[in-house]
């Protein structure tokens, strides 16, 4: 697959995950995808595309409300099957306060399908706005 069509999926993936489209996702998932968490979850890699989907499908839920998160792609670099880009992801958390975070995103990408995905954040942000109630 082209650089241009490796972009455009990728693209459309992470927007789609973001804002829950999981139907349009799988497709674009490998059967052996590994998904790497941010290191500050401190958890093992995701392996397989059903593990992938089940956090694509309910990963942000006990985090911010429904239908709220949003991404806007900042630098996206995509080349020989190697893909990265910089995010603001927007949204409500749970406790109804608005959220805002830098994201980077990383894949490797075989036959026009993610087989490996690196999730990171700014971790102390986001651990801050979680915490963060109305009246603080």
């Amino acid at each position: 697959m082209s650089d241009t069509n490796d972009r455009a999926n990728f693209q459309q993936f992470l927007a789609d995950m973001i804002e829950r489209r999981p139907e349009r996702c799988e497709p674009r998932l490998a059967a052996d995808v590994v998904w790497h968490w941010p290191p500050f979850a401190k958890q093992p890699p995701m392996e397989g595309r059903e593990a992938a989907m089940e956090f694509v499908r309910n990963g942000a839920a006990p985090y911010y409300e429904e239908g709220t998160l949003s991404i806007e792609f900042g630098q996206v670099m995509v080349q020989d099957g190697q893909a990265g880009c910089r995010a603001t992801l927007r949204g409500t958390t749970k406790r109804g306060m608005p959220y805002e975070n830098s994201y980077a995103f990383f894949a490797r990408i075989e036959d026009g399908l993610l087989t490996e995905v690196w999730e990171m954040m700014d971790s102390v942000r986001f651990l801050d706005q979680l915490k963060a109630t109305p009246s603080d």
